[in-house]
Order: C-alpha cells, then sequence, then structure tokens
C-alpha cells in the first residue's frame, strides 16, 4: 500500500466521519459542562423512571 493510498483512505475517512457528526453530533462534546451535582440516593429513588422499578 502506497503512502498516497493511506492518505486517500485517511481523508475518506474523515469526510465519513464530518458526515456523520453532522447529522448525529458527536459522541462526546467538549463544550458541554461538567455538572458536580450530586443526588442523595433519596432522590435518585424518589425521581426514577416509572419503568424502572
Amino acid at each position: 500500500m502506497s503512502a498516497e493510498e493511506v492518505a486517500e483512505g485517511a481523508v475518506a475517512r474523515a469526510r465519513r466521519k464530518a458526515a456523520l457528526d453532522a447529522v448525529f453530533g458527536e459522541v462526546l462534546p467538549g463544550d458541554r459542562p461538567v455538572s458536580s451535582e450530586t443526588h442523595s440516593d433519596r432522590w435518585l429513588m424518589e425521581n426514577r423512571p416509572p419503568h424502572h422499578g
């Protein structure tokens, strides 16, 4: 495999990733603030969705 083929493959992967990111967004965006707020076990149990029994 030549260096040119490797470069073409890298460009194709970058284009595919950019297209997917444009549709679905980034999996882990860097601009999200990290929440330092924690909840007690009681709060978590009172606010759980009904399907989590």
